[in-house]
């Protein structure tokens, strides 16, 4: 996944309140089955307007799961606000 960083501040990878990537899982009625998925670090500090692409763990998919979404979180401080709901399509 390429994240591009659209705001004004550096996303940090250190320190108190590192920038990580996350995934969320829904149901097919778009219920939450896992919100808080595992974490992939970014490869290092985004600055404004800058891109960074991650192999995104997606851990253990949670059984009737349908769909996910890809999120940032600064650690500790706050969400960055999921994007939209992407259909999963799982093979053995």
């Amino acid at each position: 996944v390429t994240i591009t960083n659209t705001g004004i501040a550096t996303w940090t990878t250190s320190g108190a309140s590192p920038v990580d990537v996350a995934v969320h899982y829904y149901d097919a009625a778009g219920a939450v089955l896992l919100w808080d998925g595992p974490r992939t670090a970014l490869p290092g500090p985004v600055v404004p307007g800058g891109s960074a692409t991650v192999d995104v763990q997606l851990g253990q998919i949670p059984a009737g799961a349908a769909s996910a979404t890809i999120d940032l979180v600064s650690e500790g401080v706050a969400w960055f606000g999921a994007g939209a709901l992407r259909p999963l399509t799982l093979a053995p």
